[in-house]
């Protein structure tokens, strides 16, 4: 999973200090050689408050035990006395190469079809979002696709593959964070195992916005299948016996817990949603229907984790 412009810039960087990272699999490409990291190549820099990451997956040049923000801080010190500047071009590159892969998505992020594409509903998230929001993501789509230009504004907690805990975890940021507007984007598979988050929400007025990307299946494991048992699934998607396509209305099922549900299935109408949505005096949810093909691109499956066990360098 990620961006194309990120995986490339990860590939054909000469050093990497990365900052608590456990190399997982959805952060490496499931640990494929030529997706994420060039490790006969980029020498690491791992930093991480629990020592036995150090190494753990890939080989690493330097290892640091630490707090990760403490270390940070030791490294720019160290680079400021020393008077270095190590702008060879990279970040000018970067800019380059994310703003071609946006060109490259012009087309579906300016989509009118219906079921919406995912492109554009998150075209249209970016232009409303807070700007001191905090978004708490879990579908495919919203991480992949969107556009994040502030710091500390994102969160993807992803280490363990869970499922709908984004909606649990909003609580948490709505709490600890009481001056910031939380938004929690979900997917329908992941709003139906934790959708009682809603009645905490609803109990104590937590200004939290829920938009549940609906596309009718479990995205992930119904790409996964089609990709890899010729285009056939089985129990991800949501239908009738004659194969019509079931999709609940999840407004509605928020209004049953008290919060206030918006519906959206066409893409003028994304917008005005959302401002309505995010401007509400107490929780929300808004359920967007989305085309299952453009939400659900699966990850690549590896043979390191299951099949054979060697080191992932090799």
């Amino acid at each position: 999973w990620g961006n194309k412009y990120a995986n490339q810039a990860a590939w054909n960087s000469d050093v990497i200090i990365t900052l608590g990272n456990k190399f997982d699999e959805d952060e490496t490409g499931a640990w494929e050689v030529g997706d994420t990291y060039n490790i006969k190549k980029t020498k690491i820099i791992h930093v991480h408050i629990d020592p036995r990451e150090l190494g753990k997956i890939y080989p690493t040049e330097v290892g640091i035990h630490g707090d990760p923000k403490e270390v940070l801080r030791e490294i720019i010190t160290l680079i400021k006395k020393k008077g270095k500047t190590f702008n060879r071009g990279t970040k000018e590159a970067i800019a380059k190469a994310r703003a071609e892969y946006y060109e490259e998505m012009k087309e579906y992020r300016e989509s009118n079809n219906v079921p919406i594409n995912p492109f554009r509903f998150v075209k249209e998230l970016e232009e409303v979002f807070p700007k001191n929001g905090i978004q708490v993501g879990a579908a495919i789509c919203a991480r992949n696709y969107y556009c994040h230009d502030n710091p500390r504004s994102a969160y993807y907690g992803y280490g363990m593959g869970l499922i709908g805990t984004t909606l649990a975890q909003a609580l948490g940021f709505a709490v600890g964070c009481p001056d910031r507007k939380i938004v929690s984007v979900e997917g329908d598979g992941g709003f139906l195992i934790h959708s009682s988050m809603l009645a905490t929400a609803a109990e104590y007025n937590l200004p939290i916005t829920w938009i549940i990307v609906n596309n009718s299946s479990y995205g992930t494991v119904w790409g996964l299948q089609r990709q890899y048992y010729e285009n056939r699934s089985i129990f991800t998607e949501f239908k009738y016996e004659n194969d019509d396509v079931y999709v609940p209305d999840y407004s509605k099922i928020a209004e049953g817990f008290k919060v206030k549900g918006f519906r959206v299935e066409k893409p003028e109408d994304i917008k005005p949603v959302l401002e309505e949505a995010l401007a509400y005096n107490g929780p929300t949810l808004v359920d967007v229907v989305v085309d299952r093909i453009f939400s659900s691109t699966p990850p690549t499956v590896s043979r390191c984790g299951w099949d054979k066990y060697y080191p992932a360098w090799e």
